[in-house]
């Protein structure tokens, strides 16, 4: 996707799309997202349109966001300094495990946070070891899991001292287009 220019997304009466991996990969790679109507334009004019008419201003789960439009404007990246661990069971409706997960590390790596793959052994940043690389940099670390429910099990009640978010958590800051609010974490 780094060579798309822009991402065209079907809207609804109000303006809005559906959250749909493209959009959220569009928004976080801070590409234009328009309308097709964009497009059909542009081929009446055989030219390209003028995209800014044809933004699309937020999603069916979020509503009218701007967050397109807001991913242009900022500077830097949404989930910088941010790390994520993935932790839990990722499998959903015809997806696998592997592939789902991959989705998700997408969509992070895409908004410019550092995908963590092993559990630290505390909350203290300085626990984790990436190989040679300490995340003495990252002053930020989430646990995403997949569902609330996960919290139920054992492995959910062996994280509650992290920072612990839903899945949803990553999408809906993607879909407003807003910088997440994490903890620092103790080096």
């Amino acid at each position: 996707m780094k060579d798309t220019i822009d991402i065209i997304s079907a809207i609804d009466a109000k303006g809005l799309a559906s959250r749909t991996e493209s959009y959220m990969l569009g928004i976080a790679l801070k590409k234009v997202v328009v309308f097709t109507q964009w497009l059909e334009e542009s081929i009446t004019q055989e030219t390209f349109a003028k995209e800014h008419n044809f933004m699309v201003t937020g999603d069916h789960i979020s509503g009218t966001t701007n967050a397109p439009q807001r991913a242009l404007e900022m500077n830097g990246t949404l989930l910088k300094d941010i790390a994520i661990t993935l932790y839990g069971f990722w499998e959903s409706e015809g997806k696998g495990y592997k592939q789902m997960k991959e989705r998700v590390q997408d969509v992070i790596n895409a908004a410019g946070g550092t995908v963590v793959r092993h559990l630290p052994k505390s909350a203290n940043t300085s626990d984790t070891n990436l190989g040679d690389m300490q995340l003495t940099t990252l002053k930020e670390r989430v646990l995403l899991i997949p569902k609330a429910d996960f919290m139920n099990t054992q492995y959910g009640r062996q994280i509650q001292k992290f920072q612990v978010r839903k899945v949803d958590w990553l999408f809906e800051h993607i879909g407003t287009y807003r910088r997440p609010q994490v903890k620092p974490t103790n080096p």
